[in-house]
């Protein structure tokens, strides 16, 4: 049976306050991308339905990237993200999945 994949891309506003920025999917996340385009505030991801905190988790500085893909018997991340910046920031989200 062929599965329908689909591409989404979005945008999310980051503060010194911890927020979902990606809820738990209803479908088979394949790809994820999470990339700091602020100028100047570090972004910190946090997986699961935990707070992310500044500065513990996964950093990203200004124009970096945080990848995850399904590939060589690694499975992405299924669960919700949660992130927080060192001041108001912004992400971009590239989410690619599969309905189940």
């Amino acid at each position: 049976m062929l599965k329908i994949q689909k591409t989404v891309n979005a945008s999310a506003s980051v503060s010194t306050t911890s927020a979902e920025i990606l809820n738990k999917p209803n479908y088979l996340r394949k790809a994820l991308i999470v990339t700091n385009t602020s100028s100047s505030a570090v972004v910190t991801l946090a997986k699961g339905d935990v707070a992310a905190v500044a500065g513990a988790g996964i950093r990203l500085q200004p124009n970096s990237s945080y990848i995850e893909s399904t590939d060589s018997g690694f499975t992405c991340w299924q669960g919700a993200i949660q992130a927080v910046a060192d001041g108001a920031g912004t992400v971009a989200i590239v989410e690619t999945y599969e309905e189940k």
